[in-house]
């Protein structure tokens, strides 16, 4: 059988899908992590109560809460970012698999073609025994 000429490419597109869904994976990780923090810091928000509280207490939780706001608007611009990236990986692995699944694609014809010539020079090759080993007149013997 002919070996598959784009094999060497078929490996290379495969590398970089596998690149590729690594990066997603990572994107994906971030906008999970920065979804967690947002959520805690909105969780801690919401359990301050600081009615019982005395004048430094309450200067306290004043501080942490404008502290916290100003934490979610940064993770607000961070998630923004990461959605970006995170799109952009998405996009990046779908144009890698879809290269890849074409060469592989090339290669399952390519082995299929090659089995086909494969049966056709074997059915040939005994057509040939087949025809040199019968001769009119030679039937039964050997």
């Amino acid at each position: 059988m002919k070996p598959f000429r784009l094999a060497g490419l078929l490996r290379v597109r495969r590398l970089q899908e596998q690149l590729a869904a690594a990066d997603l994976a990572d994107a994906n990780r971030h906008a999970e992590d920065v979804r967690l923090r947002t959520h805690r810091i909105r969780a801690s928000l919401a359990d301050a109560d600081p009615s019982h509280a005395d004048g430094a207490v309450l200067a306290a939780v004043t501080a942490a809460r404008s502290n916290a706001q100003i934490m979610l608007a940064d993770l607000a611009a961070l998630r923004g970012r990461i959605e970006t990236e995170r799109s952009d990986a998405q996009a990046a692995y779908g144009a890698a698999r879809t290269d890849a699944r074409v060469l592989e694609k090339l290669q399952e014809r390519h082995a299929a073609a090659a089995a086909q010539q494969e049966r056709k020079d074997e059915q040939a090759v005994l057509d040939e025994v087949a025809t040199t080993r019968w001769r009119p007149g030679t039937e039964g013997h050997r």
